[in-house]
């Protein structure tokens, strides 16, 4: 496994090869981690066996000769010379012309995915190739060659995966047209450590993503009365005064800048905070129409399970008005089996709910 023979591309820090068994345990470490799964619309894995059966599903075959997955490899160093590379991601061919990539979450930040998209669109315009999978020859890589039909190659990323939207740049990709419900993501994770939580929070950013608003819901002192008593005291006897406010919650718009979003503490439900912040927000003389950057948006869109009362009664009560209802388009994650498939009966209705621009 040590020649450089038996590797399709090689960069200063990579390389790439085939997908095979040989990779089994590395891949399931990435396949299993739930952060490197988090914009996936598939669920971890949970098992050795799910892994394998991944690997030999993404092979090429005659039918479909385009479906091609490559490890990504860190090249050994002098002293690591005679032990077998650690794979650290994933990259290929998912479907005609559509390119696919992950990374283990404990590489992430190295440019190494970067590095691993150029090697890889390298081959994809390549007319000749070694042999890349059993099916080609020695000679040539049929796998390959079918690219040469195309003059184009295309990928899917989430408006908020700013880290991949990056690589794609970078890769010389450019940015095509929103597809709104598409696809669902597997989890919705909770953030593993602050450096995530401060991750998320840069990418939130209307200086790193300008179609978007996000708002912290902060509480007032005053109001904060799981913190303080009636006296006005904390259990340690502090004085309510010398305390920050509370962030309770978030609200706020995603994707475009059309999809608004907003989620509250569960410690604090059934206050009227969230329809508080809500009106605040998008309400009749809510801040977000003022905005004049924001003038061409006639309306806001929230997308609410329909069996979630409370969120639909919340954004009535801001002039919300529930229009198109989308019949088992989507599931929760905790429905989804370990191979990511949802049965049918768990798929879940979903209601569209719109706010007007006030006149």
């Amino acid at each position: 496994m040590g020649s450089s023979a038996s590797y399709a591309a090689e960069s200063e820090r990579l390389w790439l090869q085939p997908l095979s068994e040989d990779h089994l345990h590395d891949y399931h470490a990435i396949q299993s981690n739930k952060y490197c799964m988090m914009w996936s619309a598939w669920a971890p894995d949970t098992t050795l066996q799910q892994t394998l059966d991944r690997i030999h599903e993404n092979q090429p075959t005659l039918e479909e000769p385009w479906n091609q997955r490559w490890a990504i490899l860190l090249r050994s160093s002098e002293s690591d010379k005679g032990t077998k590379p650690k794979m650290i991601g994933i990259i290929g061919i998912v479907r005609v012309q559509e390119v696919g990539y992950k990374l283990h979450p404990d590489f992430w930040g190295k440019g190494y995915m970067s590095e691993a998209l150029r090697m890889m669109l390298a081959m994809f315009w390549a007319t000749e190739g070694k042999a890349f999978h059993p099916l080609c020859s020695v000679q040539t890589c049929q796998c390959l060659r079918e690219n040469k039909k195309y003059n184009d190659i295309f990928a899917y990323a989430d408006p908020e995966n700013t880290a991949s939207l990056r690589v794609l740049e970078k890769a010389g990709f450019q940015k095509g047209v929103l597809v709104k419900n598409r696809y669902s993501r597997a989890l919705r994770l909770p953030m593993k450590d602050l450096q995530q939580s401060r991750e998320w929070l840069q990418q939130s950013l209307s200086s790193v993503n300008p179609n978007i608003d996000k708002f912290g819901i902060i509480l007032k002192p005053e109001f904060d009365t799981q913190t303080f008593g009636e006296d006005g005291k904390e259990k340690s006897g502090e004085a309510r005064e010398a305390k920050q406010p509370t962030m309770v919650g978030i609200c706020g718009t995603i994707g475009d800048g059309t999809e608004m979003v907003y989620m509250l503490r569960h410690e604090w439900w059934r206050k009227g905070y969230m329809t508080e912040a809500l009106n605040a927000f998008a309400g009749p003389d809510g801040v977000f129409w003022k905005f004049p950057n924001r003038k061409h948006i006639k309306t806001l869109c929230a997308h609410i399970d329909a069996e979630n009362f409370p969120s639909m009664k919340t954004i009535s009560k801001i002039g919300g008005r529930g229009v198109e209802k989308k019949v088992k388009c989507y599931s929760l994650a905790r429905d989804r089996g370990g191979d990511g498939t949802v049965p049918e009966e768990k798929l879940r209705d979903m209601i569209y709910w719109y706010v007007d621009r006030p006149k």
